[in-house]
């Protein structure tokens, strides 16, 4: 009676340990990252030593973001200041650097502005309708990147068309007279695609 009892819960706690194992398993393959900017190479998140933070289109959506900006108010350790209303010159502090001390990047190219007195890029006037995905490596990126990565890197990635031609349109209204109109199209042809919004 003792050993089928033993035999019993050990059946039990080895199934369980099986079916937690695939849950994780099936979990993990569905919801893995692949970020390119802590290595340069594609990259599971999991895998990246780094404090990384990635913010989809879907995330932009669900919160309503129209700027670049109010996407990155959240994250943590940035500190944003815009010195206006939207449009207004917008710069992002990481990790208690200063403003030209994090790179960013579109697509992979520098973005910085060599016309103004610290080449820093303004924030201001970068709407979101555009971005795929943003990868936020925080922390001193100089070996990867250079001197002026020193509080880290904000890489943009834009959206791509692909097949035919798309059209979107949208307009929006709301209290104080805010009126916000956009449209778009987007696709592929052959080995080039294309997109643009308004």
């Amino acid at each position: 009676m003792r050993i089928s009892l033993a035999a019993f819960c050990g059946t039990l706690l080895f199934s369980g340990l099986l079916s937690s194992s695939a849950f994780a398993q099936t979990t993990g393959a569905d919801i893995e990252t692949v970020v390119v900017t802590a290595t340069r190479i594609p990259t599971p998140e999991a895998q990246v030593a780094s404090s990384i933070t990635v913010i989809t289109a879907k995330d932009i959506a669900a919160k309503q973001d129209q700027t670049l900006p109010q996407a990155l108010q959240d994250v943590p350790g940035l500190n944003v200041v815009q010195e206006g209303g939207p449009g207004e010159q917008t710069s992002v502090f990481m990790r208690g650097t200063d403003s030209n001390h994090v790179k960013v990047l579109v697509d992979g190219i520098d973005v910085g502005d060599p016309s103004s007195p610290n080449g820093a890029f303004d924030f201001g006037q970068f709407l979101t309708p555009d971005i795929e995905r943003i990868e936020i490596l925080r922390g001193p990126q100089s070996g990867l990147y250079g001197s002026d990565a020193i509080g880290g890197v904000i890489n943009i990635i834009t959206k791509s068309g692909a097949g035919p031609a798309q059209f979107t349109a949208d307009v929006e209204g709301g209290s104080f007279d805010t009126f916000n109109q956009a449209g778009g199209v987007s696709g592929s042809t052959g080995p080039f695609h294309y997109t643009a919004n308004i």
